[in-house]
């Protein structure tokens, strides 16, 4: 029974396999020469424009501009990073797609969590703060971020040694770091609210954010001009990039 069992398995796996060679077998893959080429210039041109702005104030003006009015509770997790992931059906191989990041290279989510502003934002906030990264797409999930789950790809081997370094809990057998609010408030996972950031990088010195507070969408759109960052109006051409 097994024995027939394990075929089965074969068979579908074979079958599966099969169709998916067809399925790529049939699809007209574009010429992207001419959209690589546009994708280099605009990212030579982005980077090239990045030498003459100064970034380390950046990370204080968003902080300033944070909703807090949306918050409710005090205790936030921070979704140190959202990762989208994807299943290989939702790939449209029939259009081009980018092969260098060109939506946020040089200020991002690795740029702006650092220790000074995570202790900013916990000045600002005083609110326990739980360090998270979370998961979304094909599949929904959240994982606290601490040594079992540490990868380069969340933040830096700098911010990491910061976060770990804080104070620590446990929820449903796994371990978390946080900062505690200065009223030392119970730590509640559950009831906590959530945040996190996302940027792109436009042109002109122009930084594009989107707070998500508790599923809801906030952007706000910063310029470099005459060495200080600036809110801007959100113009149709600085819409945000998923």
């Amino acid at each position: 029974m097994r024995l027939l069992f394990f075929c089965f398995l074969l068979i579908g796996n074979f079958f599966n396999s099969q169709i998916r060679k067809d399925t790529l077998g049939e699809i007209k893959y574009p010429d992207c020469v001419e959209f690589d080429k546009k994708d280099k210039e605009y990212y030579d041109r982005l980077m090239e424009e990045s030498k003459e702005t100064d970034y380390s104030g950046l990370a204080d003006v968003i902080i300033k501009n944070i909703n807090t009015k949306s918050l409710k509770t005090k205790n936030l997790k921070l979704y140190i990073r959202k990762i989208r992931t994807i299943c290989g059906n939702e790939i449209d191989y029939s259009v081009c797609s980018s092969k260098i990041n060109i939506i946020n290279p040089i200020y991002n989510e690795y740029k702006f969590w650092t220790e000074k502003s995570i202790k900013d934002l916990s000045k600002k906030l005083d609110k326990n703060l739980i360090f998270a990264v979370k998961y979304y797409g094909f599949g929904n999930s959240e994982i606290f971020l601490n040594e079992e789950t540490y990868s380069d790809r969340y933040v830096s081997k700098e911010v990491r040694k910061f976060i770990t370094s804080q104070k620590k809990g446990t929820y449903n057998e796994a371990s978390f770091y946080y900062i505690p609010s200065s009223e030392k408030v119970k730590t509640e996972v559950e009831k906590a609210d959530y945040l996190s950031l996302h940027f792109t990088n436009h042109l002109k010195k122009i930084v594009v954010v989107k707070y998500n507070i508790n599923g809801e969408d906030i952007y706000k759109t910063f310029q470099y001009d005459h060495k200080k960052w600036k809110v801007i109006d959100n113009k149709n051409e600085f819409k945000f990039i998923n």
